[in-house]
């Protein structure tokens, strides 16, 4: 077995690695390839490949957080068939020398929630900080015939069709500064917001719903996709500020998946939400608990 630093043609074996390893996660082949290519300076990102003879079997990303100073992030993944080996510990250790060499003391992961893998991480200095829940639905679950009717005044229509995506990046601006969390995002300008959301790898504006009343854009929901292995995992949905509390976002995420399922795709994916009106909207489109995940911390200082 031997660690190498990955190279952009480790970009299909890495995605199929993730996909069996975290099918609940938006990864494709493209979003690797992307990652390997076009790195963002501020993370410094190292990713290294795991490979036996010619086959690719474990995975690691890790990059700092340009978002909090100090802190990184962890992605390993090994092949189940090649666990147990010290292929995930070597990976590890790996990541951590880089995060620490790039000035991180705080490392941050997630891990599925199984026993063995908490009693790993916890006896490499890895503690519980939370938990991550991530919802599916079956596409094919969806009835066939007419998508949801709008009330009238309303008109839904693809993303891809706005002329001007800057009321989009509007209202998404306005929906992630309302989102419950612990740590407040960063304000993105529009520029920025066109690179890292609209033309995101993975991003398919096809598969994205507006909501307009009149000439104003009053709700969204997009998504990620991957036909190759037939999964869409929702990246956000919001409604504008005072048009909230009336079905509109349950009305463009309801659309979005009834178009999905017309395209073929089989399974959608969306994290589980801390905010009860999104909670309730995905109850509503049958969305339910299928994957928990472990959030792990590491702290360096701690020895």
């Amino acid at each position: 077995m031997l660690l190498r630093e990955a190279v952009p043609d480790d970009a299909y074996a890495a995605a199929q690695l993730l996909i069996e390893v975290f099918p609940h996660l938006p990864v494709t082949e493209h979003q690797v390839r992307w990652h390997l290519t076009d790195p963002a300076p501020e993370e410094a990102a190292r990713h290294v490949a795991a490979v036996d003879g010619q086959r690719l079997v474990g995975w690691a990303r890790s990059t700092l957080d340009p978002e909090q100073a100090g802190h990184g992030r962890v992605l390993i993944a090994v092949m189940p068939g090649w666990r147990l080996g010290g292929i995930g510990s070597a990976l590890l250790a790996d990541a951590e020398l880089h995060l620490a060499a790039a000035g991180a003391t705080t490392l941050h992961a997630q891990a599925l929630d199984d026993e063995a893998i908490r009693r790993f991480c916890a006896s490499r200095g890895w503690h519980p900080g939370g938990w991550a829940r991530y919802l599916s639905l079956d596409l094919a679950s969806i009835p066939a015939g007419a998508a949801p009717v709008p009330p009238d005044g309303v008109t839904l229509l693809p993303a891809w069709t706005l002329e001007h995506l800057y009321p989009l990046y509007q209202v998404h601006a306005e929906c992630v500064e309302d989102e419950p969390r612990e740590v407040p995002p960063i304000s993105l300008s529009y520029e920025r917001w066109q690179e890292e959301v609209w033309h995101a790898p993975g991003h398919d504006p096809a598969a994205g719903m507006i909501a307009m009343l009149g000439e104003r854009l009053v709700s969204f929901s997009l998504a990620d996709v991957d036909r190759s292995s037939g999964r869409m995992w929702s990246t956000m949905t919001g409604t504008v500020r005072g048009w909230r509390g009336r079905g509109l976002a349950t009305l463009v995420k309801a659309t979005a998946l009834h178009r999905a399922a017309e395209r073929g795709l089989r399974t959608a994916w969306t994290v589980g939400s801390d905010s009860a009106p999104m909670t309730a909207v995905n109850t509503r489109l049958g969305y339910r608990p299928t994957v928990t995940q472990v959030i792990l911390v590491r702290h360096l200082t701690e020895q």
